[in-house]
């Protein structure tokens, strides 16, 4: 293949890798380095529709599409007016937002007394809501520096405590598992010990997840009663926020639908405060701990006769290890069962399976198709 031109090599390597097999391409000779600077290569990891997202004057400054596909990578780019910011999963260039808390439904946010009112009776105190138009008693606008959003809410007071927002799934990448994260702080926070937070992800008029969590990571063990053991509790992100997962779910791309992302705790009629809201983000999910059972064939194999033995596994370059055999070795086709335990995208991917002995080469025994789920 390091025979044919350069721009041969790229266009092919263009329908057949992903973003990380084309850089791992690059480190294999001198011609496949060239190959996989081709803009033809990278405008395929570039969404197509990107300038219907980003305004083209406010693509990232960039020399190439390789430039452009990893400045969209490393940097999130605000747009809808500040609203929501756009970024590519580095690994596989699927497509990421976050939605704003100006992008999002937050009751008492803004004070209305018409919506004040469908929860006036349900507190442990009363409350009088501000006439339409002046800034809310129990939430503000503020900003932080460590936000990639101009403002951010922060909860003064509620007892009420409800945050809801949607996506239209026709702008997410197709074909791809994704997971919604609340992305919060919590500074001198107060009142999340009296009950869970239920967080739900779900199609508008169709079937939703839902999970109850432990908001406050501050909290300790004996300040919470038994409702709260063993529940999910917030992760610290690498720019300094919290996120929680609020669930999961699959798009297909097949269907135009609305995604509806809720918080809510409204349960224990108790006032909460600092809680700063930075917004809800919604990205592509690796899928943890895999297990599925597929077919294999041993191909003379002295090592995995007999249906059992500890092997290598190389999904599209993610290792991992596979148990043969586990089913009751060979059948009468002379294949067996291979379970497989490895960290996947949803979707059907290449499987190259190796003997595992030290000091030995590693033989290729079959390559065949494995879905995730």
């Amino acid at each position: 293949m390091e025979e044919l031109p350069e721009g041969c090599m790229a266009h092919i390597l263009s329908y057949t890798t992903t973003p990380v097999e084309a850089i791992r391409f690059s480190l294999v000779s001198k011609a496949f380095r060239s190959a996989a600077e081709y803009d033809i290569l990278w405008d395929r990891f570039v969404p197509s529709d990107l300038s219907s997202i980003i305004p083209p004057s406010s693509f990232p400054s960039s020399n190439s599409k390789k430039d452009l596909y990893f400045a969209l990578c490393d940097r999130p780019t605000i747009i809808d007016q500040g609203k929501r910011s756009f970024q590519l999963e580095k690994r596989t260039g699927n497509k990421c937002y976050m939605l704003s808390a100006r992008n999002l439904y937050i009751v008492w946010g803004e004070s209305h007394q018409s919506m004040a009112q469908q929860t006036f009776d349900t507190c442990e105190y009363l409350f009088k809501a501000p006439p339409p138009g002046e800034i809310s008693q129990y939430w503000e606008w503020t900003s932080m520096a460590d936000s990639r959003f101009e403002e951010v809410a922060r909860l003064y007071a509620v007892c009420w405590f409800e945050i809801s927002g949607t996506i239209n799934t026709r702008v997410l990448s197709p074909n791809t598992h994704y997971a919604a994260f609340l992305v919060f702080k919590m500074i001198d926070a107060s009142g999340f010990h009296h009950a869970p937070v239920a967080l739900s992800v779900g199609i508008i008029g169709g079937s939703s997840t839902c999970r109850h969590v432990c908001l406050d990571p501050n909290l300790e063990d004996d300040e919470l009663d038994e409702r709260f053991w063993g529940l999910q509790r917030p992760n610290m992100r690498s720019d300094g926020w919290l996120e929680i997962e609020m669930g999961e779910f699959f798009n297909s791309g097949l269907e135009e639908d609305e995604l509806q992302m809720k918080v809510m705790e409204t349960g224990s009629n108790m006032w909460k405060h600092g809680f700063f809201l930075q917004g809800i983000e919604v990205r592509p999910k690796q899928i943890k701990h895999v297990l599925k059972l597929i077919k294999y064939n041993p191909i003379h194999s002295k090592h995995v006769s007999g249906g059992e033995g500890l092997h290598n596994i190389d999904v599209e370059g993610e290792v991992g290890l596979a148990v043969l055999g586990s089913k009751g070795g060979e059948d009468a086709n002379g294949e067996g069962t291979l379970l497989l335990a490895l960290d996947l995208p949803q979707g059907s991917h290449q499987v190259k399976l190796y003997e595992a002995r030290e000091g030995v080469q590693l033989q290729v025994l079959r390559v065949g198709l494995v879905e995730a789920f």
